[in-house]
């Protein structure tokens, strides 16, 4: 785990080796930098999980969660007491999340319990900045360690939550005894194409504006009666059909957006992998938990057990930034056993109603918000993952203006 962490932060595997994580002073001779464990994983390995303490200390204005803010240099050697292992493993973990047990009304850990938020960091990749310090401080002993390239990629996903409205006849009902009358005569005599959901040439086309960028549509095939996983979607269906023959046109890909009953009823992610295959025709290697729902560390150990291989769900339903502390794929490792799993985490950046339903946004908050994330990305050449729902960019909804304005703000930074 140490080893993969140094790894990561260095962005190099080649230079792990100049790197040494030991209080063992008669060690530091066999490394060019050399890292002071704190007590951190004393207390883990004695089974007391330790939480930093606030407020945290900062190394060059970032804030550093265990040891202390210390460099010291002599002509050979660099010795950083800021524990920049402990650190990252907290975030990069979820560790905290053993230790505060509060969860939101659907199980998720909320934003708002997370140091990230209490500090005041959520919004910058801090595991990233600590790559930073440590590259440089490889740097001012003679180790030519190359800076990483500095160019970022964008995954552009959408959760197929509800893909369109009244098209059968219980909806219809629905619709009727929730006194949508409005928006039931807007879509009952319209063909698939008008209904007010079905964005999806529209979010197409604003996609493939950014050529080099992946495209995952995420779908449903819930297989248990539970309330938030309405609607009950059925992939065989002809609207559904016409959609994914869409889909296939533009070239996107698809991934599996397993249930919010999962949560609850692990075995359903294997069953419910298997059952949208089945009508696909094809194999489906990423997910994306429904709600974001994230309950416990066994729902990401029953994704590697049924197969999948990236995971979209890690990020924050209420607040937009770096939940992971880092704006890069990274390996799931085991905040209890440390094992580090091949099961790759790309951390969410931003989600449309996170702006809009939980911080309460307006456009122009939302859009300068969004952009500042972008920039922190661009920065420190990481993966920008944005995720737009196809109901949420209806019109009408500032959610269709600001998601062609990031595309646009993306596309011309780049150029």
């Amino acid at each position: 785990m140490t080893n993969y962490i140094i790894e990561f932060l260095l962005r190099d595997k080649a230079y792990v080796k100049y790197v040494g994580y030991t209080k063992e002073v008669s060690e530091w001779k066999n490394y060019k930098v050399v890292i002071v464990p704190s007590e951190f994983f004393d207390f883990h390995k004695a089974g007391t999980p330790l939480a930093p303490h606030t407020p945290l200390e900062k190394l060059s204005g970032t804030p550093i969660l265990f040891g202390t803010p210390s460099v010291s240099k002599t002509d050979d050697l660099v010795v950083i007491k800021a524990d920049l292992i402990a650190s990252s493993f907290y975030l990069l973990s979820r560790y905290e999340e053993l230790i505060v047990t509060k969860r939101d009304n659907h199980g998720r850990f909320s934003a708002m319990d997370s140091i990230a938020v209490k500090e005041d960091f959520l919004h910058r990749p801090i595991v990233d900045e600590y790559g930073v310090i440590l590259r440089e401080a490889l740097r001012s002993v003679g180790v030519n360690i190359p800076e990483p390239e500095n160019k970022m990629s964008v995954v552009l996903t959408h959760d197929v939550d509800v893909p369109f409205v009244y098209r059968s006849f219980m909806s219809i009902l629905g619709g009727i005894r929730r006194g949508e009358f409005k928006q039931l005569f807007k879509n009952i005599f319209r063909s698939l194409e008008k209904n007010t959901f079905f964005t999806f040439p529209w979010l197409l086309q604003q996609d493939n504006r950014l050529e080099n960028a992946r495209k995952i549509y995420f779908l449903r095939n819930p297989l248990f009666p539970e309330y938030y996983d309405r609607p009950y979607l059925k992939i065989e269906s002809s609207d559904m059909r016409r959609l994914l023959r869409i889909l296939k046109k533009n070239d996107v890909e698809l991934g599996l957006h397993v249930s919010y009953a999962s949560a609850d009823h692990l075995e359903l992610v294997k069953q419910e992998k298997v059952s949208i295959e089945r009508m696909l025709g094809k194999t489906l290697t990423a997910n994306r938990n429904h709600y974001l729902r994230l309950k416990s560390n066994k729902q990401l150990e029953a994704l590697i057990d049924a197969g999948i291989k990236e995971d979209f769900t890690i990020g924050f339903a209420e607040m937009p930034g770096f939940r992971l502390g880092t704006c890069h794929p990274v390996k799931y490792i085991n905040p209890e056993t440390l094992k580090v799993e091949d099961l790759i985490l790309h951390p969410l950046t931003m989600m449309d109603g996170s702006f809009s339903k939980y911080a309460c946004m307006d456009y122009d908050q939302a859009y300068i918000c969004a952009c500042n994330l972008i920039e922190q990305v661009r920065k420190f050449g990481g993966e920008l993952v944005l995720l737009w729902h196809n109901s949420e960019v209806r019109k009408g909804n500032y959610h269709r203006k600001l998601y062609k304005n990031v595309i646009s703000y993306i596309e011309n930074e780049k150029n």
